[in-house]
């Protein structure tokens, strides 16, 4: 955690620093990566989710400035590439088995948190790390996996419908001391960026990956997203934007 906690702190005082983390021989991406899979507190998930999608996708005013100045933007896959090596088994794990084990701890993570902020830390990593996989199709073997990622659906569906309900606060959890309309607006993300992301993969999987879509279709019925979206509906439909989601979901092949 201290970690990437420097990491945040330094690319935003002295960008420069980031000329450093592509370098090949260092490993502060790797470890970042690794103290993200098997953390298990939601500020720790939530912290180091956070840091390695600030790298893959700068948002302060300095960084961005820096990354356009010194023509970084394609340097993404870079980030993606250290990412997986970090997650993986071992540090000379095949790329199938780092993809793997990447999914495997969204799903995990995922699958124990609640609606609210932490949720909405992972899913904002998952959908920056797709990103930047599918640029220039650095990491085709991201995503194509995640279409048969069963578990990671079954952590996504779940979290979806746990957002149509207030999270009720546990011991790890930051909902006791988050005001309700806070609490709310969160939840409310979480379900636009679930159904967003799913509505999303699956367009461009009617392209990139067409026989794959049957597949995909199956795996949604079977993990109950039409039961999460049932629960969620009366939220959903109140989002601009989300009828035209909606049915690029409902739109599934036969």
């Amino acid at each position: 955690m201290v970690v990437a906690q420097l990491v945040l702190r330094i690319i935003i005082t002295d960008p420069t620093f980031i000329d450093i983390l592509f370098r090949p021989s260092d490993l502060t991406i790797q470890i970042i990566s690794r103290h993200w899979r098997y953390a298990r507190r939601p500020p720790d998930t939530a912290l180091t989710a956070s840091t390695l999608y600030v790298l893959l996708d700068p948002n302060h005013p300095r960084q961005i400035a820096y990354v356009r100045s010194n023509g970084l933007e394609s340097a993404a896959a870079q980030i993606v590439s250290k990412i997986l090596v970090g997650v993986g088994p071992t540090a000379l794990s095949s790329k199938q088995q780092q993809v793997k084990a990447l999914l495997a701890t969204f799903a995990e993570h995922l699958g124990r948190l609640t609606a609210g902020r932490d949720g909405v830390d992972q899913l904002v990593f998952l959908m920056g790390i797709i990103a930047a996989a599918k640029k220039d199709a650095t990491e085709p073997e991201l995503t194509k996996a995640v279409l048969k990622a069963t578990p990671l659906w079954n952590a996504m569906f779940r979290l979806l419908k746990k957002s149509a309900k207030p999270a009720t606060a546990s011991a790890d959890s930051r909902a006791e001391s988050v005001d309700p309309e806070v609490e709310k607006k969160y939840r409310l993300r979480m379900i636009s960026d679930v159904v967003g992301t799913s509505a999303n993969i699956f367009h461009d999987a009617t392209f990139e990956y067409p026989r794959e879509c049957e597949h995909l279709a199956r795996i949604w019925a079977n993990e109950n997203l039409f039961g999460a979206l049932e629960e969620t509906i009366e939220l959903l439909v109140t989002m601009p934007g989300m009828t035209s989601v909606l049915q690029i979901i409902l739109h599934l092949p036969n």
